[in-house]
């Protein structure tokens, strides 16, 4: 009895450390100035957001190249606070 109390509901899975795909849409503030953007693996999307303590090598405008050529990119993630924060983004 007790295990039926305590489950039979769905999991929520756990966030992905590292996902590859390709850019669908970027928030920004100006085109220098992104804030987050939704990337898509597989046929699951998620919303990255850009974390403003991490230099990620390369100026963030570069993300809208790839959100137009669809070539993908390639992030490991931090989930904080039920948002997924990109710790690296890379060319693939």
């Amino acid at each position: 009895m007790l295990l039926a109390a305590c489950g039979g509901g769905e999991e929520t899975p756990a966030a992905p450390a590292v996902i590859e795909g390709v850019i669908l849409d970027i928030e920004s503030e100006s085109l220098g100035e992104v804030e987050s953007f939704t990337l898509k693996d597989g046929d699951r999307t998620f919303e990255i957001f850009i974390d403003p303590e991490v230099d990620y090598g390369f100026p963030l405008s570069h993300l809208n190249e790839h959100m137009v050529s669809s070539e993908p990119v390639r992030c490991e993630l931090e989930e904080r606070d039920g948002k997924l924060y990109a710790q690296t983004i890379e060319d693939v």
